[in-house]
This record gives structure tokens, sequence and C-alpha cells, in this order.
């Protein structure tokens, strides 16, 4: 079966500086695998490579089969690759339904924000029933006419989520999903990931939360100083020295 995400080789050097050294990965479709490490271990820059904010300085990303590593993120968007933040970028001043809307905006010719300032179309009772059912799947269908930012931080990170969705991604990439979460909404947000992934969504996250991470994942990339350190399922990466060390150090006198 031909992996719906690969890296062959990926490395990135921010000046003498190399941020990610030849990573490799194959993500098949329909997995739920995770990229974990330490602080500085190069996890974010990969993210982004995968996304098209920051381009590799050697390697390849494919999708599936293909080479996008020079496709810009609009472009990546059109290919069926969605991305949330681990920082909120929902739009404050537009309704929680507004957000989900832009959503679609890969999808539509003319653009959703088009729409918006042009009045209604003969496509906004389908699309209406599109959003209210994508909020609705994140528990946030009652807010759907209120402002997005009076969402508390939880709810944003739920509407974040909603808004990638609407996009009906192939791949989904989740920066820090459960980031300063309590431990029910983490749950929660668990849950949700791991419905969207028996769903048939490939997903990919960042996460620190390791409690939510060896919970819902099938597979682990490991990272440390910028390198794979280990991978495998949560099982085996828990049990991997390298793995173990890189968290919790070594002691030399043991």
């Amino acid at each position: 079966m031909t992996a719906l995400l690969e890296l062959r080789g990926v490395c990135k050097r921010f000046g003498g500086v190399q941020a990610v050294a030849d990573i490799a990965l194959s993500v098949p479709p329909g997995q739920l695998a995770a990229v974990i490490g330490p602080n500085g271990a190069g996890k974010t820059t990969l993210f982004n490579i995968i996304a098209g904010a920051v381009a590799p300085s050697a390697g390849e990303v494919r999708l599936d089969g293909a080479d996008i590593a020079r496709v810009p993120m609009h472009g990546r968007v059109k290919l069926g690759l969605a991305r949330t933040f681990q920082n909120l970028r929902i739009v404050p001043d537009l309704s929680v339904a507004e957000n989900v809307l832009l959503g679609l905006d890969a999808h539509r010719p003319g653009g959703v924000l088009r729409d918006l300032l042009g009045g209604a179309t003969r496509r906004a009772a389908e699309e209406r029933r599109q959003v209210l059912a994508l909020l609705d799947r994140v528990g946030l269908a009652a807010r759907a006419d209120d402002p997005a930012g009076g969402l508390a931080y939880g709810e944003g990170k739920l509407l974040e989520l909603a808004r990638a969705l609407a996009s009906a991604p192939r791949l989904l990439l989740l920066d820090e999903p459960a980031a300063g979460l309590p431990h029910a909404e983490a749950g929660r947000m668990a849950s949700l990931i791991r419905g969207i992934a028996r769903d048939g969504t490939t997903v990919l996250l960042v996460e620190h939360n390791m409690r939510l991470v060896m919970s819902i994942a099938q597979h682990i990339l490991v990272m440390s100083g910028g390198r794979q350190i280990a991978a495998g399922t949560p099982d085996q990466v828990s049990r991997d020295p390298a793995v173990i060390e890189a968290y919790l150090g070594r002691d030399d006198d043991a």
C-alpha cells in the first residue's frame, strides 16, 4: 500500500543550525501517527515542512506518491492537507460558523470571503448544514452564531479542528491539539481525534501530552536534537532506552 504521507531524508538548516536531520517517516492511509520529543527536538520545524510553511533544505515530502516539497501551503490544501495551530488562529470578529465556513474555501470557486461580502448564495443552505454538522461534531453547535472571539480557549481549539475538517482533508496535521487543556478537555479532544481517524482521515499530530499520545497513536516518531531516535508503536518507543534518556536524562553513576 502506498503511504499517504512519506518523508525521505528530510533536512532543514537555518544558517549554521541543523534543525532537522535526515528524517524518514511513512504514514499509511487512515493511520493516526504522532511526532514527539523534548523541547528543541525539531518537531515544529518538521511539522512546518510537511504543512508547507517551511521549505526543506534537502529531502522529499510525498503526499500520495507525489513530491510536494515545493508546493506552497495553499496548493497543499487543494491536494487534501489541512492543519491546526498550537496558537489559535481563529478570526475573532467573525462568528463561530463563519470561521468554519472559511474552511470550505479550498473547494469553492470564487472563495467564501467573496460570498460573505456579497450576501447569500444558492449554496448557502447546504453550506450552513455542513457547518452546523461540523460544529455539532466538536460540541459547538450551540455557539454557531456567537462571535468567535468570545470562545474560551478550549472552545477555540475545537473551532480550529472543525475549520480544518471543513476542507474534507485526506491528511490532517494537528499541532499541539491538547496544549493548555485541562484533563477532561484533553480527554474530549483525544476522543474526537480518535473518531476522525476511525472515519478514514489520516492524522499526524505533534503533542507534548504523553498520556494522550500513548492512548491514541498507532505509530510514533521520536525526535531529539533534530534527529530521529526511535519509531514504532507506543509500547515500543516507551521502552526504548534512547527515548527514556532523551526525556529523563542519563544517570552516569547508575
